[in-house]
């Protein structure tokens, strides 16, 4: 049994229970502090595991993604490079993969992007035998011509799940909108913390149309079903989760209230 100096409740091990199997601690101590507004620390929810005989990362085979996110990296992995694979899966569940580790994970899981950055065998380059004036080599360019592909910082792109994205430095530097817009007026965001759009419409970076919340908020906010397309029920909902958690903070004496 969890000790009660932790402020422990039966509740909370139910839950545990439900939610443990192919979970790693970082992800379980999230939800259980996402669900009852709780503070726990990941070795205090290790902690809790051990004392109720709870294994946590069963079946998952030492990944270092939930298996919900294993399943949706594998969905979207053939086609496209590490690069798109990291931005999905940060976008879809608010990670910080880089593209270094998404190549590292497929090589450890022997996943293929199908992507080889080779010609196939066979292929003939459309400009062989051609002759170009001025050029010793046909095909090379010329120092300073920039290839048609080329984008000009400014230019505004969009992922392939639709988040806008802002080309800031070269040689190809670029910042979602949304966060960009946010640290603007309000300064840095917060680490754990995500820029969410009040009415679902991720092409409104607009400041009114964006807020800020933990993870754990936008997890509740997931979890009833409270981000909509009306930015001020979104905004109501968003009161009822900080209000929620506050109200558990103080039942548990989180919050240094006696």
């Amino acid at each position: 049994m969890a000790r009660r100096s932790l402020g422990w409740k039966d509740e909370y091990t139910a839950y545990l229970r439900d939610i443990i199997t192919g979970r790693l601690i970082p992800e379980v101590t999230t939800l259980v502090n996402g669900r009852f507004g709780t503070t726990y620390s990941k070795v205090q929810i290790a902690g809790v595991c051990k004392r109720l005989g709870l294994s946590s990362g069963k079946h998952t085979h030492g990944r270092s993604l939930t298996k919900e996110q294993h399943e949706f990296l594998v969905a979207i992995n053939n086609g496209r490079t590490a690069k798109e694979v990291a931005e999905l899966l940060n976008a879809e569940f608010g990670l910080s993969w880089s593209a270094e580790r998404v190549k590292n994970y497929r090589g450890n899981h022997k996943l293929k992007s199908g992507l080889t950055g080779q010609f196939s065998k066979g292929h003939v380059p459309a400009n062989k035998g051609k002759k170009y004036p001025g050029m010793r080599n046909s095909g090379q360019f010329k120092k300073g011509d920039k290839p048609a592909s080329y984008l000009p910082v400014g230019t505004i792109n969009y992922t392939t799940d639709g988040y806008p994205k802002i080309k800031v430095a070269e040689p190809n530097v670029w910042e979602y909108l949304h966060r960009q817009t946010w640290e603007k007026h309000h300064g840095p965001v917060p680490k754990g913390y995500s820029v969410v759009f009040l009415d679902g419409d991720k092409s409104n970076w607009d400041i009114t149309n964006l807020a800020c919340l933990s993870r754990s908020e936008v997890v509740r906010m997931n979890q009833m079903h409270l981000i909509t397309d009306n930015p001020e029920l979104t905004k109501a909902g968003i009161g009822l989760v900080k209000l929620q958690n506050k109200i558990r903070e103080v039942k548990n004496g989180t919050t240094g209230i006696i």
